[in-house]
This record gives structure tokens, sequence and C-alpha cells, in this order.
């Protein structure tokens, strides 16, 4: 009988475990955590099936999947900064090459994947699948708009425009507030001394650590869970947080996306069923938000990626 596994990542971004979550839902079970940045496993999960999906990654430096592993690798996003120092190195090329064709999550990791001669696809983001997986999550609509956003000036910004006016629910998406990410000193020697941006964002990741693998995996899993929740049952999400916004359309909930950067490569091919504006775009709008009619954008072509995803990982769970 197969195992199944499914990647878990030691960070304070609630949407690594959304990412999970969306894995673990199409799974008939799972056996193995397997950590994204550190892909080791035990012998009692020995030629385990393991969806590889979400972004990547912070352990460029010694990246290499374990020869036990039998990976299915869907809705991946690799980070620009991490391209050369991960895919110019040809053992784990080859790895993927093993592996093709290749789900990228977005539009420029299939480019990227390319160019490196590894065949890939735009497979969608497959968090896009939780509206079908965990369907039960979504009860009727609660009368509110839920904003989530990582800068706390916009997010100020946009809660100042709204709460007199709508009911307003802000979540936090983060696992904690304390992270090195916020420490002033640390983007004051980054931009003194140049650094890489791939060598600091491991060096705060390694930072980190402690406190992320101080909270437990349930504790994790659970606030992930509450969040989907949240999501779920809102009339309109403002956000300009990605595990927010394709959940969210997942479930059938209209999205406007927030963004100063709606070219970032991330969002290539993504951005097609919210509503992207700048912040600037946004604050001319602010009237419409509860007049205009919102939908979710190109739903057909969601449902189309949505269905494709699922038919993937049913035929990589076969036995």
């Amino acid at each position: 009988m197969s195992k199944y596994g499914v990647l878990v990542a030691w960070t304070n971004n609630v949407g690594d475990e959304i990412q999970t979550i969306a894995a673990w839902a199409l799974l008939p079970r799972v056996d193995c955590f397997i950590d994204r940045d550190n892909p080791r496993i035990d012998s009692k999960c020995a030629s385990a099936k393991v969806i590889f999906n979400g972004w990547f990654t912070y352990g460029w430096r010694s990246w290499v999947l374990d020869e036990k592993i039998i990976p299915l690798f869907i809705s991946l996003h690799i980070a620009p900064h991490v391209v050369d120092l991960l895919l110019g190195k040809d053992r784990v090329k080859q790895y993927f090459k093993s592996y093709e064709p290749v789900g990228g999550r977005d539009l420029y990791t299939v480019v990227i994947m390319n160019r490196y001669g590894i065949k890939s696809y735009f497979s969608g983001c497959l968090t896009l699948t939780l509206g079908v997986s965990l369907q039960r999550l979504k009860k009727s609509s609660m009368g509110y708009i839920l904003t989530a956003f990582n800068s706390p000036l916009l997010k100020r910004r946009v809660l100042n425009v709204l709460k007199n006016r709508y009911n307003v629910l802000d979540i936090h998406d983060s696992h904690y507030f304390l992270s090195t990410w916020r420490l002033p000193f640390v983007w004051k020697l980054w931009r003194r001394y140049g650094l890489n941006v791939a060598v600091l964002e491991e060096f705060l990741y390694k930072l980190d650590m402690p406190l992320a693998r101080s909270m437990r995996l349930q504790r994790r899993f659970f606030k992930a869970m509450l969040q989907l929740g949240l999501v779920a049952n809102a009339d309109l999400v403002i956000t300009s947080r990605l595990h927010i916004a394709l959940p969210a359309v997942s479930f059938g909930i209209p999205v406007i996306f927030v963004h100063e950067n709606l070219r970032d490569p991330r969002f290539w091919g993504l951005l097609d069923f919210v509503y992207p504006v700048t912040p600037a775009k946004f604050f001319n709008l602010v009237e419409l938000v509860g007049k205009k009619e919102w939908t979710v954008r190109n739903w057909n072509r969601l449902e189309e990626l949505r269905e494709n995803l699922i038919a993937r990982v049913k035929d990589f769970v076969k036995d």
C-alpha cells in the first residue's frame, strides 16, 4: 500500500500551511511530513508519494531530494532570486527532468523551467482546489468584507477608508508578530552592504527557525483552517496576499487584489481571477466597493485549471 506525504515549511507565513492543506485534502491520507526547504524522510516513509507545491526555496544551498521520495511537482513557484542558484545545479535540474512535466504555479516559473530545458506547463495554484476539497467550510454569507495585508501602512490606510462604510473583518495572516523580517537593523545592513537577496533571505529564515519550530504543527494548521473558514464565508475579499486571494476565488468569493507591484513574477497568470489594482487606484474606487456587483473573474478558466489539478493528483495517487 502506498504511503503519502505533504510539505511543511517552518516560517511565519500562514500561507505555507494553506499550501499544505490544499495538498493534504486531495490525498487519501498523510503518512509523512516533509520539510519543504530540507526534503529528507526517514526509513518508515520510504517510497512515499509527496506533492511538491508552493514557494521554493530558502534551502537553495543544499536543496536536493531524497531518492526515497516519489514527487509530484505541481503548483510550483521558483523564487526569482534563487533560480540560477537552484536550477544551475545539474543534479537538481536532472531531478526535475526525471519527473517532467513540472506544473508551474505561475507563468514565470513555466518560462524559467523551459529556459533551463525542463518541460513545464501552467498548472495554476493548488489552493484553487480548496473550494471543492473543503467545500464544507462554506456555510452562508456572513455579510462582511475580509481584508488581509502584509504592509502595516497599507492595512491602516485601507481600514481607515472602509471601516466607517462597511462591515470589515481584518485578519493577521502571520503566525507571530515578532519576526526578523521586521527588524529595521537587518534592512539597514542589507542596504549598506548590498547583500545578495538569496543570502539575506536564507540568513533571516535561519534566525526565525527557533521561533517557527516552537509552534506545534497542530496549532499552525488550526490557524490556517480558521483563516480559510473566514475567507470562505466573506462577501468580498480585499487583500495583497496571494494565499488569501486564491483560496477566496476557489470558494466563489470575489477578490480585489491591492498591490504596489502587479508585475511581480509570482502573480503572472494568477491575477486573471481577481480585480488587480494599485493602492492609488483602489482609493479612487473605494465608493464602488459596496455598490458594484462583484463576481469572480474568468470563472470557467478557473474551473478548468481546478479540474486539471485534481485529475493530475488523482492519477498520481493511484496504486
